[in-house]
Parts: C-alpha cells; structure tokens; sequence
C-alpha cells in the first residue's frame, strides 16, 4: 500500500508522522482508537479526514510497529483492526 499522506516534517508537529495538510498526528488517531473511538468518532472530530485519510494512519502505525519489532499484544491488537478494515484498505491499496 502507498502511504502518500503521511508526513514527518509537519510544522505543526516536528519529527512526528502526521496526516497530510491536517495537524492530526497518527499517534491521535492511534490514541483514540485505544480509548475507544470508531474511525467515524475521528472524522467528527476531523471533517477534514476521510475514512481512507484514518486509515492509512492505521497502516503506517502497523508498518511501524512491524519495523520497530514492538510486543506481540500491540502488533496483535493492530493487526486485528487492520484485518476489520481490510477490504476499506485494500481499495486504497489499488489507488
């Protein structure tokens, strides 16, 4: 999958992975998910993101901790929100 829309040089959050001409960071959207929140929740929040938009940030935290070799809890915990959203993120993929 292209993760096209996620920035590190963002001005308004140096150094961390950011959405593409938002503010929100895919550490946020992380965050909310653990505390519960539907992709859905996030965009009310963000009306400037798109489903596709909150789930690429979902992506590239998984291809992150993949890389980063984080604990087998955490990266199963992804991994089995990503597969809920397989068929939105393999749309995208074809992008």
């Amino acid at each position: 999958m292209k993760l096209q829309n996620i920035i590190r040089n963002s001005v308004a959050s140096p150094g961390k992975a950011t959405i593409k001409g938002t503010d929100v960071t895919v550490e946020f959207v992380l965050e909310q998910l653990a505390s519960g929140a539907s992709v859905e929740d996030i965009r009310k929040q963000h009306p400037s993101l798109t489903e596709g938009l909150v789930l690429e940030a979902i992506a590239f935290a998984a291809d992150e901790l993949k890389k980063q070799g984080e604990d087998a809890e955490r990266t199963a915990w992804t991994q089995s929100f990503i597969q809920e959203y397989r068929p939105a993120l393999e749309a995208l993929a074809k992008q």
